[in-house]
This record gives C-alpha cells, structure tokens and sequence, in this order.
C-alpha cells in the first residue's frame, strides 16, 4: 500500500468527524458496549418524553392557531423519526455485540478526497443555517424558538442520516468504477491478438486468477449494496415524507413572512429558505446518487 497523502489524510479525517457525530446522535451502533448502548438509548428516550409530555401540555392549556398546529405537527414527526432511529440503531447495535460480527457499512476508512468534499459541502450549509437560528433567538418568538430548541437535535439527525447515506453509496460507486475498469482491462488484453506472453504455459492460470477475483469483488459489491439497503431503506422513507412535510410548512411560512414588510422578517425569510435549501439540496442529491448507483451497475 502506498502511504496516504495530506489531502487524503484530510479527508479520512474529515469521515471519522462524521462517524463520530453519527455515534453521537445515536445513527451507527458503532460496536459500542451495551452498558454505553443503554446509556444512550435511555437519555434519548427521556428526552423525547420530556418533549411529547410538554407538547401535549401546551396543546391542552393554550389555544392553537394553524401555525402552532403545524409546529407541534413538525415537532412530532421529526422527533419521532429520530426516536425510529434511535431504536433501530440500538437493536442493530444490540444483536452486533451477541453475533460479534460487523453489521453496520464501515466504509468510513476512505480517504477519497470527493467524498469528504461532498460531505463538507452538505454540513456547511445545514449547520450554517442552525447559526442563524441560534444568533435569531432573542428577535424571535417564545414559540419559534422553543420550536427550533425542541427539534434541533432531531433534524441535524435526520439530515446528517441523509449525509450519511450519500457518503456510503458515493463510497460503493468509486469501487463500482474501479472493477468495471479492471474488468474492461481484461477483456482488452484477453481479446487481443496473441503475444509471446500467451504462450507460457502459466497465462491461463494467471487470467483465471484475475477473473476469480473479479468475480468475489463483484460479490462483495452486491453485499455492500444489500447492506446499505438495509441499513437505510426504511429511514430514508420515513425521512423523505418527514422532509416533505417540513419543505411544504416552511414554504407556507415562508409566504406569510415575504407578504409582511416588516424588517424584522429578514432573518425568518433567510431562515425558512436556508431550511428549504438544505432540503431541497440532500432530497436531490440521495436521488441523484442512487440513480448513479443504478446506472453503474445496470
């Protein structure tokens, strides 16, 4: 193996941060202990109820306009989404640890500088637009904020899975390219007319070597694609209808905020359509590297 260089040092640098965000936010088992395990899973899910419980109360003692049902709409599915996850995660995590056998997609000892560029350029503006969220908070309502307090965690999580997400399948496509290569390689050298190397006695064995081994990389790509289906196939279903819904609700908030000609309204405006973006922006790219995944294998 030849030794790494900085920009590929870099960018293994920068998918660790990513793992270790994604443990953080209980979205990759990881091979934690159990005891960290339940740790876990027992903070999120006091959190959680902390926040259903106070929701409910605030529905039963106030009276709620559209835009505060909406909230409290938002507030449910994101946090529930996330509590999806959570549990997911912890069961994956749980049955690793009694088969002690790797279930997760680890791919994360990559080092190639585009995938690290494509995650970089995903969470600058997702938590750029947390930034203003959190320096807006004293020109905002009680409500917006306490909104945006209640569901931040669950959102960046929600989103970082989508980050997430991308980054394995760009992984798995970047191996696709480099055996379909090799296997046009081959094919060239075998259809070829005969050199003088054709002739030694151990040529056939050395193609058949090649050709085995092709075979086991393609398999094992197979298994990758399986693995990332499984691990992603229904989160990304649930946060695809979850983004939906905030896309739609931002967009109508969005409207209410231009129609006003108050100059407080700015910061929302940018808000809501930083919101949209970031959006807008991982929906397309999942989809778009999914097709690629398709094309490249089909």
């Amino acid at each position: 193996m030849f030794p790494l260089t900085r920009l590929q040092v870099t960018s293994r640098a920068v998918l660790k941060l990513l793992h270790l965000v994604l443990v953080v936010f209980s979205l990759s088992p990881s091979r934690l202990p159990r005891p960290i395990l339940w740790i876990r899973l027992i903070g999120w899910v006091a959190w959680y109820v902390f926040i259903w419980m106070r929701s409910v109360h605030v529905a039963k003692t106030t009276d709620c306009d559209l835009d505060c049902m909406l909230r409290h709409m938002l507030t449910v599915c994101e946090t529930a989404s996330h509590a999806f996850l959570v549990a997911s995660t912890f069961i994956q995590g749980f049955r690793n640890s009694q088969e002690e056998q790797p279930g997760e997609v680890t791919i994360f000892q990559a080092s190639d500088p585009w995938v690290a560029f494509t995650v970089l350029a995903m969470l600058a503006p997702m938590f750029g637009v947390q930034y203003m969220v959190c320096s807006n908070i004293p020109d905002s309502e009680r409500r917006v904020w306490l909104y945006h307090l209640k569901t931040l965690p669950s959102f960046l999580a929600l989103q970082l899975q989508i980050v997430s997400f991308i980054s394995e399948v760009m992984e798995v496509n970047i191996r696709v390219r480099l055996a379909k290569l090799q296997l046009v390689i081959l094919a060239r050298e075998l259809s070829s007319r005969w050199p003088q190397c054709k002739y030694q006695p151990d040529f056939l064995d050395r193609q058949s070597y090649r050709i085995e081994a092709l075979k086991r990389r393609y398999n094992e790509l197979h298994h990758l694609y399986d693995r990332i289906n499984d691990c992603f196939g229904v989160s990304l279903l649930i946060i695809i209808i979850v983004f939906f819904a905030d896309f739609v609700c931002n967009s109508y908030w969005l409207f209410v905020d231009v129609r006003t000609t108050s100059k407080s309204r700015v910061n929302a405006i940018l808000v809501k359509m930083g919101f949209i973006f970031n959006v807008a922006l991982q929906m397309s790219s999942a989809c778009w590297h999914s097709q690629q995944s398709y094309n490249l294998v089909s």
